[in-house]
C-alpha cells in the first residue's frame, strides 16, 4: 500500500463557495481526508478534517509552500504528495489509478492539462507524456518521496537544526512558476501531464485574481472513473 499525505490550500472567502465542491470531488477521487491550509482566520471546521489556519494572510505561494512543508514534516516518509488548490473538479478514482500508475524517475505529475499541454498530448495516447516544462497550473500536484524532498530543498536553506532554516524565495507572482523553477530549472526535474487531463479547474480567477485559466478541453467530467484507464 502507498502511503499519501495531500492537503488543500483556500482562503476565508472560500470556504462557503469553492472549496465544499472541490472536497466533494476530491473525496469521490479517493482524497477524502485533506489537511486544510486556510490562508487566514476561519471559524468553520468540516467534518473534522484536519485545518492549518494563518493568524494573517501570507498570499497564495506561501500558503501553498508552508502547507507542502508541513505535510513533509509530519509525514517524511510517505511515499506520494499531493497538494491541491481550492477551485478544481476531478475524476473519480484518481488516487487508486494513481496507485497502479509507474511514477516516472526524478519526475512529478501535474493532473490538470491545459494551455498549450494540451497540444503535447493531443495525439498521444491515454497515459502521461512530458508537458512542456513551463509549470502551467498548480491545482493539483503529486510528488514522489525524492520530488518533495527536492522542492523543499530549493526554497529552504537546510542548517543544522529545524529551528535555524531560512526560507529562499524567489520572487514569483505564482505558484505553479516557482514550482516550475525549482523542480525543473534548479532540481532538473521532469514535469509530466496526463492524456485525458484528470482535473477541471472551475474558479471563475486564480487566487492572485488574474485572468481565469483556459479550461481542460481534454477532462472527460467529475462522473468519468480514471480506473478504466488501467
Amino acid at each position: 500500500m502507498i502511503e499519501w499525505s495531500y492537503g488543500v490550500t483556500t482562503c476565508p472567502q472560500r470556504l462557503t463557495t469553492l472549496l465544499p465542491k472541490t472536497l466533494a470531488s476530491l473525496a469521490a477521487a479517493g482524497f477524502d481526508r485533506p489537511r486544510l491550509f486556510v490562508d487566514g482566520p476561519c471559524q468553520l471546521s468540516f467534518d473534522g478534517l484536519p485545518i492549518n489556519q494563518r493568524d494573517s494572510r501570507s498570499g497564495g505561494f506561501m500558503n501553498w509552500l508552508l502547507g507542502a512543508w508541513e505535510l513533509y514534516v509530519r509525514e517524511p516518509m510517505s511515499a506520494r504528495y499531493a497538494m491541491f488548490e481550492d477551485d478544481l473538479i476531478m475524476c473519480c478514482g484518481v488516487r487508486e489509478y494513481l496507485q497502479q500508475c509507474a511514477f516516472p524517475e526524478k519526475g512529478y505529475l501535474n493532473l490538470i492539462t491545459a494551455w498549450s499541454n494540451e497540444n503535447k498530448v493531443f495525439d498521444k495516447p491515454a497515459g502521461w507524456h512530458k508537458s512542456d516544462q513551463l509549470g502551467r497550473g498548480a491545482q493539483a500536484l503529486v510528488f514522489s518521496h525524492d520530488a518533495m524532498v527536492a522542492l523543499l530543498q530549493q526554497f529552504f536553506e537546510y542548517k543544522p537544526q529545524i529551528t535555524e532554516k531560512k526560507p529562499k524565495l524567489p520572487e514569483f507572482n505564482n505558484t505553479d512558476g516557482a514550482i516550475q523553477h525549482a523542480l525543473v530549472r534548479m532540481a532538473k526535474f521532469t514535469e509530466y501531464v496526463h492524456s485525458p487531463s484528470l482535473v477541471q479547474h472551475v474558479g471563475r480567477e486564480t487566487t492572485l485574481n488574474n485572468a481565469k485559466h483556459p479550461d481542460a478541453k481534454t477532462f472527460p467530467g467529475e462522473d468519468f472513473d480514471a480506473r478504466m484507464l488501467l
